[in-house]
């Protein structure tokens, strides 16, 4: 029996072709969920990509609008219906309907963002490899329909380094089979991206050169909400995690945000807009731990507007 040269192996294993499944948890998004398809699939081959949108406790009809726009894309879309809502109980449940496709990228997608199928691509080209590898996009954040507040608020935030590192999803990460593996079971965490980053050295995360759209919230109270359930995600990935807070990129920022300012890449005004958003996210973050309601979901319906 002739000697097989590894190298040649490698070469012929990394070529077959690997099922890219793109799973979509999606609570009440029926006004969205089509406008994240449509930008997903909208210049992909009909078998690219197996996308399945989880519908978890909706109470509209989030799943047969996932459906139509398959039937009017023209691309396979199929939707499936728990009856909990919680983005983990989603994930968990994607992770069953892959039990038999362990090879498999996995590109998990929040339904109220907005990733191209070019953007995919590249997520999915940064995954071959045999060794476990998370690869995350670049956040582009749409201030356009938030009070002024909340546009300062973020232009403090951008111009962070850890932000720009980007060492979380913030709405769309893929892994491979392997980081799949491990990644293992899904937890009862409060940030499921933060989870998947933490599980990776920073060697192991891949910032690909392409972005997706998030919406920031329209108005400072939604921001301040939101906020306070990331602090308390956080806090308690420092808990799970602690190991791996180094390459988490948790920090809070204050000591970054003065360098910004003194460097001229953060006006003064925005500075200290960034910094009363983090205070009163600390201080409602604090009253949920204390009232034992710190995973509150704090869903921001302003943002779940009319498709584009």
């Amino acid at each position: 029996m002739p000697e097989v040269d590894q190298g040649q192996a490698g070469i012929v294993d990394a070529a077959r072709p690997v099922p890219v499944k793109i799973m979509i948890p999606a609570h009440d998004e029926a006004a969205v969920v089509e406008r994240c398809l449509s930008a997903l699939l909208r210049s992909a081959r009909p078998d690219e990509f197996d996308v399945v949108v989880i519908s978890n406790g909706s109470t509209d009809d989030t799943a047969q609008r996932a459906r139509d726009a398959g039937v009017r894309l023209g691309r396979a879309v199929s939707a499936v219906e728990i009856p909990t809502a919680s983005k983990i109980a989603a994930l968990r449940a994607a992770d069953e309907l892959l039990a038999d496709s362990p090879d498999a990228v996995r590109l998990y997608l929040d339904a109220d963002v907005i990733l191209t199928t070019d953007a995919a691509r590249s997520l999915v080209e940064a995954l071959k490899t045999p060794q476990p590898r998370l690869a995350l996009a670049k956040l582009d954040i749409d201030t356009s329909a938030s009070s002024w507040i909340v546009q300062r608020y973020y232009r403090g935030w951008m111009a962070l380094p850890y932000i720009q590192r980007q060492v979380a999803g913030s709405g769309v990460f893929a892994v491979n089979g392997p980081g799949a593996a491990r990644i293992g079971h899904w937890p009862d965490v409060i940030n499921d991206d933060g989870y998947a980053s933490r599980c990776f050295s920073a060697d192991e995360r891949v910032l690909v050169d392409a972005s997706f759209r998030a919406f920031a919230a329209h108005s400072v109270s939604a921001l301040v909400r939101r906020r306070a359930r990331i602090v308390n995600g956080n806090r308690q990935l420092d808990t799970l995690l602690p190991d791996r807070r180094a390459n988490a990129g948790s920090s809070n920022g204050m000591s970054e945000l003065r360098s910004a300012v003194r460097g001229g890449r953060v006006d003064r005004l925005s500075a200290l807009v960034f910094v009363g958003v983090t205070v009163g996210a600390r201080l409602l973050a604090g009253w949920r731990r204390i009232t034992g309601s710190a995973a509150r979901w704090s869903s921001d319906r302003t943002t779940r507007q009319a498709a584009v």
